[in-house]
């Protein structure tokens, strides 16, 4: 026989508690009230587990909060979303948005473990592409010490780099499927999270032997040195894995090097450009690699003859320069998709002049923002479904 712990929590009476219903109306409710102490009761602290039931939670039923925490994560503050709120009638206070927010915020993050919606997706015949790319925001951290004359908190505001994936999916023609929404994700935590709910969205995903999965992504290391628990999952699955440097980031480099070489015209610099970048849509990686040793050579050591060449030698030889390859499987070379990702989500909703966050609120508007943006939205109001369901 199974004893379940008893609850520290205990019936401290009926209360009046008032709704906020969608419309903008407010209703006074009637329901019993639980605390874990008599102290915590008589301050208001404890919760109302029938009216949790039906998803009312923060005095707002589950179609009001909805509705108030997509406006904040679809216009570009909290007050312009409180204008738009109170133009439909719905009178709701800066801080009541950031609550419905937060709450929001709280059931989407189950979606990162079990969204049902994935498992059942037909990709049957589609390629998918996954790229990772950072952008940058402001976060606010209160300093200890002595405070300001008007007796305010010192506060820090430090750039710090929001980690976003993008995973999205392709046709038989190699074109967008935009049929089937993309995955969008991100975090405020190290590398390692970003990649760990990558190979977790992939796990849920129904690959097989027949599906072809590309990295795409730029040059940055950190990035790199984790591919690797990408293709374990992939291969796990029975899928095909690519991985491919962004070719505008890798023509870049070209550049860097064509313009470093002593007496080249600008005439001269396109044509060699041109020439390697035809090595290797030819799938000749050797000739490519040869005619950057040859520019190479006799360059010192920290020139940018010499750390662009390795840098291109470095990649070329990891296989992530198969551009003729890319063509011929018909994926993309470029990793467009997640600079746009980063646009649209971290440049015209979280980053911005004199605009600082506390580091819980920006995750929880990065999250719900990319929500948003893929138009996966609906995923958040079906997992609240299946969440109460569980609870009774």
């Amino acid at each position: 026989m199974i004893f379940a712990e008893p609850s520290p929590f205990r019936i401290r009476g009926w209360r009046e508690i008032r709704v906020l219903f969608l419309g903008g109306v407010e209703i006074v409710l009637v329901a019993r009230f639980f605390a874990s102490s008599k102290s915590r009761s008589e301050k208001g602290q404890g919760f109302y587990p029938e009216l949790a039931l039906l998803g009312i939670v923060d005095r707002l039923s589950p179609a009001i909060r909805d509705l108030i925490a997509k406006s904040a994560a679809s216009l570009g503050s909290l007050r312009d979303a409180h204008s738009a709120l109170t133009e439909q009638g719905i009178y709701v206070s800066v801080t009541r948005i950031s609550t419905a927010v937060r709450s929001t915020a709280a059931q989407a993050r189950t979606l990162r473990d079990n969204d049902p919606s994935l498992k059942t997706l037909e990709i049957q015949g589609r390629k998918i592409i996954v790229s990772v790319d950072g952008g940058r925001i402001r976060i606010r951290k209160d300093k200890k010490g002595k405070k300001t004359h008007k007796k305010r908190t010192r506060y820090s505001t430090d750039w710090r780099e929001p980690k976003l994936l993008c995973i999205y999916f392709l046709d038989a023609n190699g074109q967008v499927d935009r049929s089937i929404p993309p995955i969008l994700d991100g975090t405020l935590s190290q590398v390692d999270e970003i990649f760990k709910m990558l190979c977790n969205y992939l796990s849920l995903l129904p690959i097989n032997s027949e599906t072809e999965v590309l990295f795409v992504s730029d040059g940055a290391d950190c990035l790199w040195k984790r591919v690797p628990w990408i293709e374990k999952t992939v291969r796990e699955k029975g899928g095909r894995f690519h991985c491919l440097l962004d070719y505008y980031h890798m023509k870049g480099y070209l550049h860097a090097m064509a313009e470093a070489v002593n007496g080249g015209t600008k005439k001269k610099r396109t044509r060699w450009i041109h020439r390697m970048t035809g090595l290797l849509f030819q799938g000749n990686n050797i000739s490519f690699e040869l005619e950057v040793k040859s520019l190479q050579k006799n360059s010192r050591k920290g020139t940018v003859l010499r750390n662009a060449g390795n840098y291109l030698l470095k990649h070329s030889h990891a296989g992530h320069m198969n551009y003729a390859d890319a063509k011929r499987l018909k994926l993309p070379i470029g990793s467009g998709v997640i600079e746009s990702t980063v646009r649209r989500v971290v440049n015209l909703r979280l980053k911005g002049a004199s605009v600082y966050w506390k580091e819980s609120n920006a995750e929880d508007m990065l999250l719900l923002r990319c929500l948003y943006k893929a138009k996966r939205w609906k995923n958040i109001q079906k997992q609240g479904i299946t969440i109460k369901n569980t609870n009774i």
